[in-house]
């Protein structure tokens, strides 16, 4: 079954991508055994073997000492076999406004809350590394908070007391989730809550506002959870 409609490169590594027909009685399904595949544009690539009036069959073979016998075909999003996806606890979201700036910016730019923020999709090979742009990325640092939390507006860095301007009003736990793109390794690390330094001007002092939330996960230095 593909989550998506799949695409195939002619020729492989360098050509154009074109995507299948869509199966307008479903999800694509693909039995066992010999398959055929529908572009939805003809590909008029090869000279040797134009296509031809819209009444006649286009070429769907030739020669494999052909330039564009090679081919990249795209199947999709899927979960691999023999795994189950894991999902989070109902009252656990993540957070992608507080999230690493890469995260933000792959995003699209993630507005303050309430209003929403765009999804990103990490698509990961059978190989378990991950695959596509996001692997050119450095450790994308995901905030996994309480979804009261998110919902309500709290900030999640706020570290002072209920009589400062900025209180902890966080009633659930803060974890970073990291994901290295070159490896594919998955981490939790707590949140550094360290506030010693005021951050608007560098100077000593506590304003209430952690100081680098993500520096344990930066650093490696938090023992995973």
């Amino acid at each position: 079954m593909f989550a998506y409609p799949p695409k195939v490169r002619i020729p492989a590594g360098t050509g154009q991508w074109y995507v299948f027909s869509v199966n307008t009685s479903g999800p694509y399904n693909l039995a066992k055994g010999n398959e055929c595949l529908v572009l939805q544009t003809p590909y008029v690539g090869n000279a040797q073997y134009p296509y031809v009036a819209a009444t006649q069959l286009p070429i769907v073979a030739n020669d494999v000492t052909q330039a564009t016998s090679a081919v990249d075909i795209q199947l999709g999003n899927d979960v691999m076999p023999f795994h189950q996806p894991i999902t989070l606890p109902s009252s656990c979201v993540i957070d992608l406004f507080y999230s690493s700036a890469n995260v933000q910016s792959l995003a699209g730019g993630v507005n303050p809350p309430p209003s929403p923020a765009t999804n990103i999709d990490i698509m990961f090979s059978p190989r378990g590394m991950i695959a596509g742009p996001l692997s050119a990325q450095g450790p994308l640092h995901f905030l996994i908070r309480d979804l009261q939390d998110a919902t309500s507006g709290a900030n999640p860095w706020a570290v002072g007391s209920s009589a400062s301007a900025n209180p902890d009003t966080s009633r659930g736990d803060r974890l970073i989730l990291t994901i290295f793109p070159q490896t594919g390794l998955i981490q939790t690390f707590q949140v550094n809550l360290t506030d010693v330094v005021i951050n608007s001007t560098g100077a000593a002092g506590s304003d209430g506002l952690a100081d680098n939330p993500l520096s344990f996960a930066q650093t490696g230095q938090s023992a995973g959870q």
